[in-house]
């Protein structure tokens, strides 16, 4: 059974845990496996005991927050528990007690799905209503779909009142230049298997950006008419840094990992 979770309307500059008890009726709404609610329960119970302050959780390094491609690969079964904590994050995103900054949006992987949550949370609506839009306008329905979860959910993690109707024309500028300055930290390739994976990737972003774009200009939500094509993501020449620096941290991550059996990094989710 669906519980109803009435959309918060916090201050922008929030930055605080949900109650066990909102979580916990969350949960219950969310997955019927007695199992799975319990470990996104304790995941919560030991982030909350980690960070207390939800400000210093955002204060330690994104490679910490976020984890690299290549940690998700040696430790699968740290992978269940930082799914777990990822489920927790995602929910005060959607809820509105946090705004998270860009780099962790993009830098989370691009098969991360939300749908269900977002159903769960009564936040579906605001992207079917755009579905239906972007396939009146003539997008093919399945892209329309993808396209319309992948950057709502999105920006929505980053909007301090998740929903459709304030979506903006600065929100899009952001997230695409966003995705440009990512590909240009040196350890950007740390969150994919390559630096030209990450580009292959922003390219898609800024594509169903551009899409979005096209179809909040088409309701009125947005007056500046899009491009005819985003423009392209250009890759850096620094390339031969960005490895040499994803070397020296996956070298010190092996050495001292028996040291850090526990964090919180998160890298693998599923619905």
């Amino acid at each position: 059974m669906k519980a109803s979770h009435t959309r918060r309307a916090l201050s922008p500059s929030l930055c605080q845990h949900a109650s066990e008890e909102e979580y916990t009726s969350f949960v219950q709404s969310y997955t019927n496996s007695e199992r799975y609610r319990q470990d996104l329960l304790d995941a919560r119970e030991k982030f909350v005991r980690s960070y207390p302050d939800l400000r210093d959780w955002f204060r330690i390094p994104l490679t910490e927050r976020v984890g690299s491609s290549e940690e998700r690969k040696l430790h699968p079964a740290r992978q269940v528990r930082e799914s777990c904590l990822c489920r927790y994050l995602l929910f005060l995103g959607l809820r509105g007690y946090v705004t998270f900054d860009w780099e962790w949006i993009i830098a989370l992987p691009p098969r991360l799905r939300m749908w269900t949550m977002m159903k769960s949370l009564d936040l579906d609506q605001d992207v079917i209503r755009l579905i239906g839009e972007a396939i009146a306008l003539g997008f093919e329905p399945s892209t329309a779909e993808k396209t319309m979860r992948w950057a709502v959910s999105r920006l929505f993690l980053h909007l301090p009142v998740p929903q459709g109707e304030r979506i903006c024309e600065a929100d899009l500028n952001e997230f695409v230049k966003a995705l440009q300055l990512f590909g240009e930290r040196p350890e950007a390739a740390l969150f994919y298997s390559s630096t030209e994976q990450y580009f292959e990737h922003a390219h898609y972003s800024q594509a169903r950006l551009h899409r979005l774009h096209v179809v909040l200009y088409h309701r009125g939500q947005i007056k500046t008419e899009p491009p005819k094509k985003p423009p392209p993501v250009h890759s850096p020449t620094n390339t031969p840094r960005m490895q040499a620096v994803l070397d020296r941290y996956l070298a010190t991550r092996r050495l001292t990992d028996n040291l850090q059996q526990s964090g919180h990094s998160i890298r693998t989710f599923a619905d």
